[in-house]
């Protein structure tokens, strides 16, 4: 198990909001933690990123919304970590004392809906594609403020992730609760990439227990005891993820339409299985984007 560096940053004593920008072949190369929370956008470069427990892949214009006190390294892919202008990795990394804040303005009601969005996820989130380019905007242009301004702008973006739920996909720990080193970081990265390239399709168990070099069984008993749910809860939780996507895109062509082209046999199954996993069935959650979604149009 690789240790995990605890550190302070050293923040500005003008500025809450601290920003820092990368230009190397490696990022810190070691699993560390910090109180800060960080927002990462990567400008170039491509590699896996270890959150919490759970690997996650990286290229030009992803976005890591990370929680403070979490474990996490970014480990570059090797045609990146060679001296050159053209294939370094190069990130923004946005730094901001989350708990400091709420100690202050916990009990405004404007700043309550950031609360509860962010004290219900473990480790952070991870910024969805149809969103990025905005959210990439809005943090290149914090490098150019200072002050009240530079502040306001950041909480605006926590507002903005907070308001517009299909913006993020949350890092749970419950998404892969695995207890990982980077090394083994690597196969879990294989079996969840493997879902979410095949998670239209009928995966069979052995498929996917292929991936992990085991038996369907001994697949079963090592998912479960490391995840605590079973394969076909997280296969659920994909599919339902990009289910959300579908729906609150330009090109959403009916929830049936959307059942059958994220996995489910059936329309019935899906709003059964949607509910499950949000709280809310698919027409109930698209009448509450369309209401968010008025307030930044």
């Amino acid at each position: 198990m690789q240790k995990i560096i605890t550190f302070s940053l050293p923040l500005s004593a003008n500025n809450s909001v601290h920003i820092e920008e990368e230009n190397s072949p490696v990022m810190f190369p070691y699993l560390h933690q910090h109180e800060e929370m960080q927002m990462t956008l990567i400008l170039r470069g491509e590699g896996t990123a270890l959150i919490g427990n759970s690997p996650f892949d990286y290229v030009p214009s992803t976005i890591f919304l990370i929680k403070g006190n979490t474990p996490h390294v970014f480990k570059s892919k090797p045609e990146f970590l060679v001296q050159s202008a053209s294939s370094t990795t190069r990130a923004i990394h946005v730094y901001f004392n989350y708990q400091r804040l709420i100690s202050h303005l916990k009990n405004l009601p404007e700043f309550k809906p950031i609360r509860a969005v962010i004290s219900r996820v473990d480790h952070g989130f991870i910024i969805n594609k149809n969103d990025e380019a905005w959210m990439a905007n809005r943090i290149l242009a914090l490098r150019k403020e200072i002050g009240l301004n530079r502040f306001a702008d950041f909480v605006s973006l926590l507002n903005f992730i907070c308001e517009k739920p299909d913006s993020h996909y949350a890092i749970n720990s419950n998404n892969l609760n695995v207890s990982l080193d980077v090394q083994e970081g690597a196969k879990w990265n294989r079996i969840y990439r493997y879902v979410l390239t095949h998670f239209s399709d009928d995966i069979s168990l052995k498929d996917v227990a292929d991936i992990a070099n085991l038996t369907p069984q001994a697949f079963c008993k090592y998912f479960k005891k490391r995840t605590r749910k079973t394969f076909n809860s997280f296969l659920n939780e994909i599919r339902i993820k990009e289910a959300i996507t579908q729906m609150t895109s330009e090109n959403f062509l009916g929830i049936s339409q959307t059942a059958y082209s994220t996995g489910f046999k059936s329309a019935v199954h899906f709003n059964r299985t949607f509910k499950k996993v949000t709280g809310s069935s698919p027409s109930g959650y698209l009448k509450h984007h369309y209401t968010i979604q008025q307030r930044f149009v």
